[in-house]
């Protein structure tokens, strides 16, 4: 039978499933009979392999943590663990843990979507990533970034507030990391490229660029909110600009995340960012930060 191309049409079952068929003797040749379990696996093209191999368990990617010397460590440590797919880790000290670090343990954890606290003690933290890794898109993530700093430039032109500046400057974070850990786990599993919304393996680096500067852009206007907001006579006249700053920003990442076809002077091809574009002091590090977000945004869109 090697080598033997069949033709099978697909069929729909119950309405949602779809179903295919398989060659009578290739059922014969792998001694597999009624309710067998074969494990298909996607290729980096999209084709569908096979497997009639046994099937074993998962291994749970597990670790433990003694943070009796980590203290300054715990964040940077914890993000690795989460990018790298750990499912359960556990945080120990061979004394006992301080309030300090049980909040800041769950600090961290705001940024480390679909992780929960298992159990814990004086003595241990044991924390459990619930997430599931094939469906994530980067494109959807990219997407809810851009809606966050959207609303961030919001803040600057309308409400003013404090603590919705930072709310959405910790979910700006949140989703940031999980972009991560996405790319982590793609680098892992090239077979997942296409269902990420990532086309090629090359476009990895700019998507990866792109979001920093993302990250950063929230950052600058968190950090913007903080002066303006102490001025409020100065964020009145800032308002033009930043209005301007607002519409450059969802022209320049439009071609990446709209999911409508695009006319052709709404696409990546043309700069939106005027030469003679002059903005007050204090915006001109957004308005570079913009630059480099198009910049990453023109490679992603020329790519494909």
């Amino acid at each position: 039978m090697s080598g033997d191309t069949y033709a099978r049409k697909i069929q729909l079952v119950g309405g949602s499933s779809y179903a295919v068929s398989l060659p009578k003797e290739w059922i014969k040749e792998n001694n597999l009979k009624e309710k067998d379990t074969i494990r298909i696996k996607k290729t980096a093209n999209s084709s569908l392999i096979l497997d009639v191999g046994k099937i074993q368990e998962k291994e749970i990617k597990a670790i433990k943590i003694c943070v009796d010397k980590l203290q300054t460590k715990i964040k940077p440590l914890l993000l690795s663990l989460y990018y790298q797919g750990y499912e359960e880790i556990e945080i120990f000290t061979k004394g006992e843990l301080t309030k300090e670090t049980r909040l800041l343990v769950r600090k961290i954890m705001t940024h480390m979507s679909g992780t929960v606290i298992e159990f814990e003690s004086n003595q241990k933290i044991n924390m459990k990533v619930l997430l599931n890794e094939v469906n994530l898109t980067t494109v959807q993530m990219l997407y809810r970034m851009s809606m966050v700093i959207d609303l961030l430039f919001d803040n600057l032109l309308e409400t003013h507030s404090d603590s919705e500046v930072e709310m959405n400057e910790n979910e700006l974070d949140r989703v940031y990391h999980l972009f991560n850990k996405t790319i982590s786990l793609l680098l892992r599993q090239p077979a997942l490229l296409k269902t990420s919304g990532i086309e090629k393996m090359s476009l990895l680096p700019p998507y990866i660029l792109l979001a920093k500067r993302l990250e950063s852009l929230g950052d600058e206007l968190q950090a913007l909110s903080k002066i303006l907001f102490r001025d409020l006579e100065k964020c009145k006249n800032y308002k033009k600009d930043i209005k301007l700053l607002q519409e450059i920003f969802t022209k320049i990442l439009n071609p990446i995340i709209s999911t409508k076809k695009l006319n052709p002077e709404e696409t990546g091809l043309e700069s939106k960012i005027s030469n003679k574009l002059k903005v007050n002091n204090e915006l001109k590090w957004i308005l570079k930060i913009l630059e480099d977000i198009e910049l990453e945004a023109q490679i992603i869109y020329l790519s494909r």
